[in-house]
């Protein structure tokens, strides 16, 4: 089962069974409340030997990261397991090829899976990670999964604003940046990973970094229009890269004010550029659209903003 695929079952249970939606009890230090969660998406973080997508161990820079998917997928494929405890667990998984450990000179560590769970009413996104470990290794305790303080400086489990009235979330192909659609003010936010999680860790000493980008058309002309979902494509398969400076990959946003979804482009760190259109009839023709620049909406005046 992939990342995405996670986001409709072991996200949903996640988010039922661990946290409760704005619940006025009280909490132990280890839970989270949450307000009105959306969507929910996945990325690894941990030890990275930089191979330059090589499977070589030689690579000499190791240091936290986000990096793809598969390499928590490897460190989570089932198996037989002597132990019980996760520290046992842990020690003993599995590696992708290139980020095994050699000998105490060369030690990559472990990574585990981090939640990222998108919250519309606060506009926030709040954080919860767990190990890469088999599924068979869960048992529910609170030694299974964490909730993680976004602003370790704050009292409190503290999470990250991201926009108006969001409504999805998805992660990068790279798995190095989290993409939120905001319909409240019809743009994307981008969410840097590392710089997010390095806090958590102690790696990075810098805020977390959140860029909000306009959706554009070719010609430049803002699309002032409300996304309602969003979905982005498979996470890459080769581990050993350093992370990109902006999101990679394509994002998939549907407007249903334009009965559109557009492919969106975040490459550039700016600017979120539709590249390719499908519009869909009232029957559900679906008609691709040839001339970008010419595509229009209807927002209300409210979700108007300058380019």
């Amino acid at each position: 089962m992939t990342p995405r695929s996670h986001r409709l079952f072991a996200g949903l249970g996640l988010a039922l069974s661990l946290v409760a939606c704005d619940d006025t009890s009280t909490v132990t230090p280890n839970s989270l409340n949450l307000a009105r969660p959306v969507d929910i998406a996945f990325t690894c973080y941990g030890g990275l030997r930089n191979t330059s997508g090589t499977n070589s161990t030689t690579g000499t820079l190791i240091s936290p990261s986000a990096q793809p998917s598969t390499s928590c997928d490897a460190r989570a494929a089932e198996r037989y397991l002597s132990a019980t405890d996760s520290a046992t667990i842990l020690a003993n998984e599995p590696r992708p090829p290139g980020q095994e450990d050699v000998g105490t000179t060369s030690v990559v560590g472990t990574a585990a899976w981090y939640g990222f769970i998108l919250q519309s009413a606060s506009g926030t996104v709040a954080l919860t990670n767990f190990p890469s470990k088999p599924s068979s290794a869960f048992v529910g305790s609170s030694s299974d999964v964490f909730v993680s303080d976004a602003d370790p400086l704050t009292p409190g489990k503290n999470a990250i604003s991201v926009g108006e009235d969001p409504v999805g979330i998805e992660t990068d192909k790279s798995g190095c940046f989290e993409v939120v659609a905001n319909g409240g003010s019809c743009d994307v936010s981008t969410i840097d990973v590392n710089s997010v999680l390095g806090n958590l860790d102690g790696s990075k000493a810098s805020a977390p970094i959140i860029n909000r980008l306009p959706i554009k058309k070719p010609n430049g002309e803002v699309l002032y229009a409300k996304p309602a979902a969003i979905v982005g494509e498979e996470g890459d398969d080769v581990i050993g890269n350093v992370c990109p400076a902006s999101p990679s990959g394509i994002a998939y946003i549907a407007f249903p004010s334009c009965h559109m979804v557009a492919a969106v482009d975040m490459s550039s760190g700016t600017t979120a550029q539709i590249a390719a259109a499908i519009t869909f009839s009232a029957t559900g023709v679906a008609t691709q659209v040839t001339d970008l620049n010419g595509i229009t909406a209807r927002p209300s005046a409210a979700t108007r903003r300058p380019a």
